[in-house]
């Protein structure tokens, strides 16, 4: 239906959660490591933010793991940002053999944690730091290698920058929606979470520039169609989103954390929220549609599914933030 293969939703399916486990080891190990120099009622905020993390890295995971298994059949790797462009059929497994074995450790590593985490809880927190740091690491292979064509060239580097620069940008996108979610209700999470949303902009913004950088490897292979026109469209609007984000959104998040505020002001709540919602459907549209290779929707109809999702993500967003509100973070974080 309208060009799509069940086999594209499948490989979309295993790059969506080596994307999102990727961001969440990321981001684990950075909160992990963030309590070498605190006091201790700051240590024990960053270890459980590094320990909420968790959930998101053995999902994400536990996903990839599961349709990587599922796309060991003759598939091709999708290109980018309406980039005719696909490695042959030996390129993609040539890719397969050699992250077969890594997928089979990432299968490991997340069944040995679960055990450990139930079963020793404290054993789990003690080594949690190396276990995101060695997670982040698996993953970001995993990403990277989409297409091995035997040789690094500069159609190499472009399957490895499509690859991998998803945990940077999507991933990454949805980690800081899920912290400003369970942020929302502690003042004390606002005050560790917001000065850190800056540095977490730069790393989607570094990721947007690999984006780029490697597409332009292969411009010559740019084809102008609707799902080229639809993908541009949405990277403006990220961009203006960002700018929007990092800037007066920003200001106005540091200033309640700083005042003790529940809410901002003036509308400006609802704003953030929508500013966050639009940039996980921008980012989530695109890679969605880079994956179906002959996608016959028209701009409209693609502009149009684009725009009902924010407004279905967005609902989604305040019935998962009522839900957080009955789930209290634990005392010494409130």
């Amino acid at each position: 239906m309208f060009g799509i293969e069940l086999s594209e939703v499948f490989l979309l399916a295993k790059q969506l959660g080596f994307a999102l486990a990727g961001a969440a080891a990321l981001w684990g190990f950075v909160f992990s490591v963030r309590d070498f120099k605190c006091g201790e009622r700051d240590c024990l905020i960053y270890d459980w933010l590094s320990s909420k993390l968790y959930f998101l890295l053995f999902l994400g995971g536990l996903f990839g793991v599961i349709f990587h298994q599922v796309v060991q059949s003759v598939l091709p790797a999708l290109a980018h940002e309406g980039v005719v462009l696909y490695p042959r059929i030996s390129d993609f497994h040539r890719a397969l053999q050699i992250t077969e074995p890594v997928v089979w450790l990432v299968a490991i590593l997340l069944l040995l944690s679960l055990i450990i985490n139930r079963l020793k809880n404290k054993l789990f927190y003690k080594f949690l730091s190396p276990f995101y740091l060695v997670s982040f690491i698996l993953f970001f292979f995993l990403t990277a290698f989409p297409a091995w064509i035997g040789e690094f060239s500069r159609l190499q580097f472009f399957f490895n920058g499509h690859g991998f620069h998803s945990i940077f940008t999507l991933g990454t996108v949805l980690v800081l929606d899920y912290l400003f979610i369970i942020s929302r209700n502690s003042f004390h999470l606002k005050q560790h979470i917001y000065p850190m949303f800056s540095t977490i902009s730069k790393v989607i913004w570094a990721g947007l520039a690999v984006d780029f950088l490697s597409a332009l490897l292969i411009i010559e292979n740019f084809v102008v169609n609707p799902k080229f026109l639809f993908a541009q469209t949405v990277i403006g609007i990220i961009i203006i989103n960002g700018v929007f984000l990092s800037g007066p959104v920003a200001r106005r998040l540091f200033a309640s954390a700083r005042n003790g505020e529940s809410r901002m002001e003036g509308g400006w709540q609802i704003l953030a929220n929508l500013a966050g919602v639009i940039s996980v459907s921008s980012w989530l549209s695109i890679t969605v549609v880079d994956f179906f290779e002959n996608l016959t929707l028209s701009y409209g109809a693609l502009f149009g599914l684009y725009v009902s999702l924010i407004v279905i993500i967005f609902i989604g967003h305040q019935f998962l933030e009522a839900m957080e509100a009955k789930d209290k973070p634990p005392v010494f974080i409130h």
